[in-house]
């Protein structure tokens, strides 16, 4: 079904972009900025949310779905925050949970503007940095972000994007970005691609972008952010990412002497941030255990 939907979109968005490119480019985005719901949730992760201290955020004309979890009495005091991806929802980092308190942090997820149990039904990438923001002041401070795919560039904005979005620093020490992009326009040029966007209507596509954005969507870039604001950060990625190239984990180090890179064989764009080895190794980063992973490679260890 999704496979004729494509054909579809395609069909209509080859043959109106060229008619009429400017309200082509806003349909273009109206269907890139609504996500799809993913099916219920799973028992073990309906089991973790009901561990957790549940809140809502105020965001908009609605509410943000948020979680804490509390490490028990030798808590260190300091928390991090998990931001997921597009079409995802907080319960998809939860395997980062346990072992984020086992090494003293408190832990908090949120499920983005149009995701999971969040109101809404259109988001973006600026939604997600805002949230992030609005999920701080709620619950923070944090000691450092996890995100994962566009989640990763929403916590990179958040912490070291102050002067782009016009929101309050994060200020997190760390950063762990799994499967991130860098610039945010090759991610919108995949998807115009994806459903046959034709060069005019992708112009007036980004337009639309940059109007909701208020910034040329040159400056969403990672590489760009954190060589000016350096951060501790640990990135993952994996060269069999169909979804967000390798090439951008490249682009990202090789800017950014604070990037310390860490890549994965086999676990492609979402199997990575469920990994236990990954998982290890951003926990021991963030408690400051493991700083010399540069170049490191592991392969799959327990996926499910």
């Amino acid at each position: 079904m999704e496979k004729l939907v494509l054909t579809l979109f395609r069909l209509y968005f080859g043959i109106a972009g060229r008619i009429a490119p400017g309200a082509v480019g806003r349909q273009a985005l109206r269907l890139f900025c609504t996500p799809r719901r993913r099916p219920p949730l799973r028992p073990e992760a309906e089991e973790l949310l009901a561990r957790a201290e549940a809140f809502d955020v105020a965001h908009e004309d609605g509410k943000l779905r948020a979680f804490r979890w509390r490490a028990d009495e030798a808590s260190n005091g300091r928390t991090v925050l998990l931001v997921h991806g597009w079409e995802s929802r907080a319960a998809r980092l939860g395997k980062w949970v346990q072992p984020l308190l086992n090494a003293g942090f408190d832990v908090v997820a949120f499920d983005g503007y149009a995701h999971g149990d969040s109101d809404g039904e259109r988001s973006s990438l600026p939604d997600f940095v805002t949230a992030i923001s609005e999920v701080a002041e709620a619950a923070g401070p944090f000691e450092a972000v996890v995100g994962h795919s566009m989640g990763a560039a929403a916590g990179v904005m958040a912490v070291a994007g102050a002067e782009i979005t016009g929101l309050p620093a994060v200020p997190a020490r760390r950063l762990v970005l799994v499967a991130g992009p860098d610039r945010a326009l090759d991610i919108f040029r995949y998807f115009a691609g994806l459903v046959g966007l034709p060069e005019h209507a992708f112009k007036g596509f980004v337009k639309e972008i940059e109007a909701i954005g208020g910034q040329p969507v040159e400056v969403y870039s990672t590489a760009a952010l954190l060589a000016a604001r350096p951060v501790p950060t640990l990135l993952v990625h994996d060269p069999a990412d169909d979804e967000v190239p390798y090439e951008h984990a490249r682009q990202i180090v090789g800017a950014c002497p604070e990037v310390t890179l860490m890549t994965t064989e086999g676990l492609g764009h979402h199997r990575i941030v469920r990994d236990r080895e990954v998982i290890e190794r951003g926990v021991a980063f963030l408690a400051g255990e493991a700083d010399d992973l540069q170049d490191a490679h592991i392969t799959p260890m327990s996926v499910s």
